[in-house]
Protein backbone atom coordinates (compact mmCIF):
# COMPACT_ATOMS: atom_id res chain seq x y z
CA UNK A 1 0.00 0.00 0.00
CA UNK A 2 3.13 2.49 0.57
CA UNK A 3 3.99 2.13 -2.89
CA UNK A 4 0.80 3.09 -4.06
CA UNK A 5 0.85 6.45 -2.08
CA UNK A 6 4.81 6.95 -2.87
CA UNK A 7 3.63 6.70 -6.67
CA UNK A 8 0.91 9.67 -5.94
CA UNK A 9 2.92 11.60 -4.42
CA UNK A 10 5.71 11.47 -7.28
CA UNK A 11 2.76 12.26 -9.70
CA UNK A 12 2.20 15.35 -7.51
CA UNK A 13 3.75 18.69 -8.88
CA UNK A 14 6.39 19.93 -6.80
CA UNK A 15 4.75 23.71 -6.99
CA UNK A 16 1.73 22.05 -5.34
CA UNK A 17 0.80 23.08 -2.12
CA UNK A 18 1.91 20.53 0.43
CA UNK A 19 -2.16 20.65 2.15
CA UNK A 20 -3.37 19.69 -1.38
CA UNK A 21 -0.55 16.60 -1.72
CA UNK A 22 -1.53 15.73 1.46
CA UNK A 23 -5.24 14.97 0.88
CA UNK A 24 -4.64 13.06 -2.25
CA UNK A 25 -2.55 10.88 0.13
CA UNK A 26 -4.96 10.53 2.32
CA UNK A 27 -7.39 9.83 0.26
CA UNK A 28 -5.20 6.48 -0.96
CA UNK A 29 -4.94 5.50 2.87
CA UNK A 30 -8.85 5.09 3.09
CA UNK A 31 -9.71 1.67 2.00
CA UNK A 32 -7.94 0.90 4.62
CA UNK A 33 -9.91 2.76 7.30
CA UNK A 34 -12.65 0.92 5.15
CA UNK A 35 -11.15 -2.60 5.36
CA UNK A 36 -11.11 -1.81 9.76
CA UNK A 37 -7.03 -1.13 10.03
CA UNK A 38 -6.26 0.75 13.12
CA UNK A 39 -5.24 4.10 13.06
CA UNK A 40 -1.25 3.18 13.81
CA UNK A 41 -1.15 0.82 10.74
CA UNK A 42 -2.14 3.58 7.92
CA UNK A 43 0.12 6.02 10.29
CA UNK A 44 2.92 3.25 9.59
CA UNK A 45 2.12 3.16 5.79
CA UNK A 46 2.05 7.10 4.92
CA UNK A 47 5.55 7.11 7.12
CA UNK A 48 7.02 4.52 5.20
CA UNK A 49 5.94 5.87 1.94
CA UNK A 50 7.18 9.69 3.25
CA UNK A 51 10.59 7.85 4.06
CA UNK A 52 10.84 6.47 0.91
CA UNK A 53 9.81 9.95 -1.06
CA UNK A 54 12.26 11.60 0.44
CA UNK A 55 14.76 9.15 -0.33
CA UNK A 56 13.96 9.97 -3.52
CA UNK A 57 14.33 13.32 -3.18
CA UNK A 58 18.25 13.07 -1.74
CA UNK A 59 19.07 10.47 -4.57
CA UNK A 60 18.34 13.24 -7.18
CA UNK A 61 20.40 15.91 -5.70
CA UNK A 62 23.33 13.51 -5.35
CA UNK A 63 22.88 12.60 -8.84
CA UNK A 64 22.29 9.41 -8.27
CA UNK A 65 19.12 8.39 -9.79
CA UNK A 66 16.39 11.38 -11.55
CA UNK A 67 12.89 11.12 -9.16
CA UNK A 68 11.31 10.18 -12.58
CA UNK A 69 13.52 8.38 -15.33
CA UNK A 70 13.45 8.82 -19.03
CA UNK A 71 12.99 6.53 -20.92
CA UNK A 72 16.66 5.85 -22.04
CA UNK A 73 17.93 6.20 -18.69
CA UNK A 74 20.36 2.75 -18.01
CA UNK A 75 18.90 1.53 -20.86
CA UNK A 76 21.12 -1.60 -20.55
CA UNK A 77 20.33 -2.66 -17.26
CA UNK A 78 16.78 -2.83 -18.14
CA UNK A 79 17.29 -4.78 -21.10
CA UNK A 80 19.40 -7.08 -19.10
CA UNK A 81 16.59 -7.32 -15.98
CA UNK A 82 13.81 -7.64 -19.01
CA UNK A 83 15.97 -11.04 -20.59
CA UNK A 84 16.63 -12.51 -17.15
CA UNK A 85 12.68 -11.94 -16.21
CA UNK A 86 11.78 -13.76 -19.63
CA UNK A 87 14.13 -16.72 -19.48
CA UNK A 88 14.38 -17.58 -15.56
CA UNK A 89 13.03 -21.28 -16.29
CA UNK A 90 16.38 -21.66 -17.93
CA UNK A 91 18.57 -21.54 -14.70
CA UNK A 92 18.40 -24.80 -14.19
CA UNK A 93 19.03 -25.98 -17.97
CA UNK A 94 15.07 -26.14 -19.28
CA UNK A 95 14.60 -25.25 -22.61
CA UNK A 96 10.60 -24.42 -21.78
CA UNK A 97 8.09 -23.85 -19.27
CA UNK A 98 4.67 -25.06 -18.76
CA UNK A 99 1.71 -24.13 -16.67
CA UNK A 100 -0.72 -26.91 -14.73
CA UNK A 101 -3.54 -26.69 -12.72
CA UNK A 102 -3.13 -26.74 -8.59
CA UNK A 103 -4.24 -30.41 -7.09
CA UNK A 104 -4.35 -31.36 -3.46
CA UNK A 105 -0.94 -32.46 -2.74
CA UNK A 106 0.41 -31.03 -6.76
CA UNK A 107 -0.38 -34.48 -8.13
CA UNK A 108 -0.90 -33.31 -11.20
CA UNK A 109 2.46 -31.33 -11.50
CA UNK A 110 4.26 -34.20 -10.44
CA UNK A 111 2.57 -36.64 -12.92
CA UNK A 112 3.46 -34.14 -15.39
CA UNK A 113 7.52 -34.23 -14.11
CA UNK A 114 7.35 -38.17 -14.31
CA UNK A 115 6.35 -38.56 -17.63
CA UNK A 116 8.82 -35.49 -18.75
CA UNK A 117 11.72 -36.70 -17.47
CA UNK A 118 10.79 -40.27 -18.58
CA UNK A 119 10.81 -38.85 -21.99
CA UNK A 120 13.62 -36.89 -21.29
CA UNK A 121 12.79 -33.48 -22.17
CA UNK A 122 14.09 -30.02 -20.33
CA UNK A 123 10.78 -28.87 -19.85
CA UNK A 124 10.07 -27.38 -16.06
CA UNK A 125 6.66 -27.37 -14.87
CA UNK A 126 4.88 -24.60 -12.44
CA UNK A 127 1.43 -25.07 -10.59
CA UNK A 128 -0.13 -22.44 -10.71
CA UNK A 129 -1.62 -21.11 -7.64
CA UNK A 130 -5.42 -21.35 -6.56
CA UNK A 131 -7.65 -19.41 -5.47
CA UNK A 132 -6.42 -17.36 -2.24
CA UNK A 133 -8.80 -16.46 0.71
CA UNK A 134 -8.22 -13.10 -0.14
CA UNK A 135 -9.40 -13.00 -3.31
CA UNK A 136 -12.68 -14.97 -1.92
CA UNK A 137 -12.42 -12.34 0.91
CA UNK A 138 -11.36 -9.17 -0.75
CA UNK A 139 -13.87 -6.35 -1.96
CA UNK A 140 -11.84 -3.64 -3.79
CA UNK A 141 -14.62 -1.31 -3.17
CA UNK A 142 -17.36 -1.82 -0.05
CA UNK A 143 -19.44 1.27 -0.92
CA UNK A 144 -20.16 -0.12 -4.46
CA UNK A 145 -24.20 0.05 -5.67
CA UNK A 146 -25.15 -2.73 -5.46
CA UNK A 147 -28.68 -1.96 -7.25
CA UNK A 148 -29.06 0.85 -9.93
CA UNK A 149 -31.53 3.60 -9.18
CA UNK A 150 -33.49 3.63 -12.28
CA UNK A 151 -37.37 2.65 -11.22
CA UNK A 152 -38.18 0.83 -14.66
CA UNK A 153 -34.89 -1.58 -14.43
CA UNK A 154 -37.07 -5.13 -13.97
CA UNK A 155 -33.71 -6.45 -12.40
CA UNK A 156 -32.67 -4.11 -9.76
CA UNK A 157 -36.68 -2.85 -9.13
CA UNK A 158 -37.40 -6.15 -7.58
CA UNK A 159 -34.19 -7.52 -6.10
CA UNK A 160 -33.23 -10.03 -8.82
CA UNK A 161 -30.13 -11.28 -9.18
CA UNK A 162 -26.97 -9.53 -11.42
CA UNK A 163 -25.80 -6.81 -12.86
CA UNK A 164 -28.26 -4.99 -15.33
CA UNK A 165 -25.72 -3.71 -17.34
CA UNK A 166 -23.77 -6.07 -18.59
CA UNK A 167 -24.25 -7.33 -22.27
CA UNK A 168 -24.55 -10.71 -23.76
CA UNK A 169 -26.68 -12.73 -20.88
CA UNK A 170 -29.07 -14.71 -20.41
CA UNK A 171 -31.82 -14.43 -17.90
CA UNK A 172 -35.11 -15.50 -16.19
CA UNK A 173 -38.15 -13.43 -15.51
CA UNK A 174 -40.65 -15.30 -12.99
CA UNK A 175 -43.99 -14.51 -12.08
CA UNK A 176 -44.49 -13.06 -8.47
CA UNK A 177 -48.45 -14.20 -8.57
CA UNK A 178 -47.37 -18.11 -9.52
CA UNK A 179 -43.85 -18.26 -9.95
CA UNK A 180 -43.85 -19.60 -13.58
CA UNK A 181 -40.94 -18.53 -15.58
CA UNK A 182 -40.12 -16.96 -18.98
CA UNK A 183 -36.35 -18.10 -19.90
CA UNK A 184 -34.51 -15.61 -22.58
CA UNK A 185 -31.06 -14.56 -24.00
CA UNK A 186 -29.95 -11.06 -25.29
CA UNK A 187 -27.02 -9.94 -26.51
CA UNK A 188 -27.68 -6.35 -25.29
CA UNK A 189 -27.96 -5.57 -21.60
CA UNK A 190 -30.57 -7.05 -19.06
CA UNK A 191 -31.89 -3.67 -18.31
CA UNK A 192 -32.75 -3.08 -22.23
CA UNK A 193 -34.45 -6.22 -22.31
CA UNK A 194 -36.54 -5.49 -19.37
CA UNK A 195 -37.80 -2.71 -20.24
CA UNK A 196 -38.80 -3.81 -24.00
CA UNK A 197 -40.70 -6.45 -21.47
CA UNK A 198 -42.29 -4.66 -19.26
CA UNK A 199 -43.80 -2.33 -22.11
CA UNK A 200 -44.93 -5.02 -24.16
CA UNK A 201 -46.82 -5.94 -20.81
CA UNK A 202 -47.95 -2.55 -19.61
CA UNK A 203 -49.46 -2.10 -23.62
CA UNK A 204 -51.55 -5.60 -22.96
CA UNK A 205 -49.42 -6.29 -26.65
CA UNK A 206 -50.81 -9.69 -28.44
CA UNK A 207 -47.52 -10.32 -29.00
CA UNK A 208 -46.19 -10.04 -25.33
CA UNK A 209 -45.66 -13.58 -23.56
CA UNK A 210 -46.32 -11.97 -20.53
CA UNK A 211 -49.97 -10.59 -21.07
CA UNK A 212 -51.00 -13.77 -22.63
CA UNK A 213 -50.02 -15.59 -19.20
CA UNK A 214 -51.64 -12.87 -17.13
CA UNK A 215 -54.85 -13.72 -19.70
CA UNK A 216 -54.30 -17.68 -19.86
CA UNK A 217 -53.50 -17.69 -15.53
CA UNK A 218 -54.81 -15.03 -14.26
CA UNK A 219 -57.99 -13.95 -15.91
CA UNK A 220 -56.42 -11.04 -17.21
CA UNK A 221 -55.43 -9.30 -13.91
CA UNK A 222 -51.75 -7.89 -14.41
CA UNK A 223 -49.16 -9.66 -12.50
CA UNK A 224 -45.70 -8.29 -11.03
CA UNK A 225 -42.57 -9.77 -12.40
CA UNK A 226 -38.72 -10.23 -11.46
CA UNK A 227 -35.92 -10.41 -13.66
CA UNK A 228 -32.64 -12.00 -12.80
CA UNK A 229 -29.60 -12.95 -15.07
CA UNK A 230 -28.47 -16.62 -14.98
CA UNK A 231 -25.46 -16.54 -17.14
CA UNK A 232 -23.06 -14.03 -18.93
CA UNK A 233 -21.20 -15.12 -22.48
CA UNK A 234 -20.37 -11.25 -23.68
CA UNK A 235 -18.32 -13.00 -26.62
CA UNK A 236 -19.70 -16.20 -27.17
CA UNK A 237 -23.37 -16.37 -28.98
CA UNK A 238 -23.39 -19.86 -29.39
CA UNK A 239 -22.70 -20.70 -25.95
CA UNK A 240 -25.27 -18.56 -24.57
CA UNK A 241 -27.80 -19.96 -27.05
CA UNK A 242 -27.13 -23.06 -25.55
CA UNK A 243 -27.43 -22.44 -22.22
CA UNK A 244 -30.85 -20.65 -23.14
CA UNK A 245 -31.85 -24.26 -24.65
CA UNK A 246 -30.60 -26.37 -21.57
CA UNK A 247 -32.58 -23.95 -19.35
CA UNK A 248 -35.69 -24.20 -21.48
CA UNK A 249 -35.77 -27.96 -20.93
CA UNK A 250 -34.81 -27.51 -17.22
CA UNK A 251 -38.31 -26.04 -16.74
CA UNK A 252 -41.21 -28.08 -16.41
CA UNK A 253 -43.78 -27.17 -19.06
CA UNK A 254 -46.54 -26.41 -17.20
CA UNK A 255 -44.40 -23.94 -15.61
CA UNK A 256 -42.92 -22.17 -18.68
CA UNK A 257 -44.14 -19.09 -19.77
CA UNK A 258 -41.97 -18.75 -23.23
CA UNK A 259 -44.34 -19.77 -26.29
CA UNK A 260 -43.83 -23.17 -28.40
CA UNK A 261 -42.67 -21.43 -31.19
CA UNK A 262 -39.68 -19.82 -28.53
CA UNK A 263 -39.53 -23.86 -27.28
CA UNK A 264 -39.02 -25.11 -30.77
CA UNK A 265 -36.69 -22.44 -32.17
CA UNK A 266 -34.26 -23.27 -29.48
CA UNK A 267 -34.67 -27.08 -29.62
CA UNK A 268 -31.09 -28.87 -28.75
CA UNK A 269 -30.38 -31.40 -31.73
CA UNK A 270 -29.05 -34.93 -30.40
CA UNK A 271 -27.55 -37.60 -31.76
CA UNK A 272 -28.90 -40.91 -32.07
CA UNK A 273 -27.40 -44.09 -32.63
CA UNK A 274 -29.56 -46.63 -34.25
CA UNK A 275 -28.16 -50.62 -34.03
CA UNK A 276 -27.78 -52.39 -37.52
CA UNK A 277 -27.86 -55.53 -37.86
CA UNK A 278 -24.18 -56.54 -39.90
CA UNK A 279 -24.51 -60.26 -40.23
Amino acid sequence: MSTTVVRVLLNCSPELPWANVREKAEQMVLPLQYSRYDQKFRNEVVDSALKAYKARQEAEMKGERPMHRPKGWKKDEQAEKSRKKESWYKKEGNDAVTFVPATPGSQLQRSYQKKIKDQGFKLKVIEKMGTTLKEILQRSDPFKKKRCAREDCMVCRQDGKGPCTTHGVTYEIECQGCKDKYVGETARNSYTRGIEHAEGLKSRSEKSAFWRHCIEKHEMEQQEFKMSLTGVYEKDAMLRQIAESVRINRVAKRSLINTKNECNYVKLPRAVIEERDLR
